[in-house]
């Protein structure tokens, strides 16, 4: 079966936004975001400043991928993969909470120290107009 993507339908949310369908390659069908947010683009920001962090903390260790996974108690059928995922930010909701608690506990040491420093975030996302009441995302 050869599917294509794009957009099959649109229509209204309930807020009044205008919301388009779009067929994935694999044939499924989602409704995307076309646009980001300040706490998307932290997010993924995050999530790649702490990936590094947890890679700096295993290499430290003597750890492989497989073997921090399999010490957080992750479960994956490839634990080598997920660990990867983790490390290189590669899922854009970033690391779940439970997840980092099991990691830092795994590395012997406090989720603090997996944390990057507020200002690190704030430069690497690019944050702009800090002291305003609204965030907002500089390109």
């Amino acid at each position: 079966m050869n599917v294509t993507g794009g957009i099959v339908a649109t229509y209204t949310d309930r807020y009044g936004d205008e919301r388009k369908i779009h067929r994935s390659k694999n044939g499924r069908l989602a409704v995307k975001n076309e646009s980001s947010t300040v706490a998307l683009t932290l997010n993924r920001t995050v999530g790649k400043l702490i990936g590094g962090r947890i890679r700096d903390r295993r290499i430290a260790a003597g750890l492989t991928l497989e073997e921090l996974c399999v010490r957080s108690g992750l479960v994956s059928v490839s634990p080598k993969s997920r660990m990867w995922e983790i490390e290189n930010s590669i899922r854009s909701e970033g690391v779940r909470l439970g997840t980092l608690y099991a990691i830092a506990t795994a590395l012997e040491c406090e989720v603090a120290e997996l944390m990057p420093p507020l200002e690190e975030v704030l430069c690497a996302a690019k944050v702009v107009n800090v002291n305003e009441t609204r965030l907002a995302v500089g390109r």
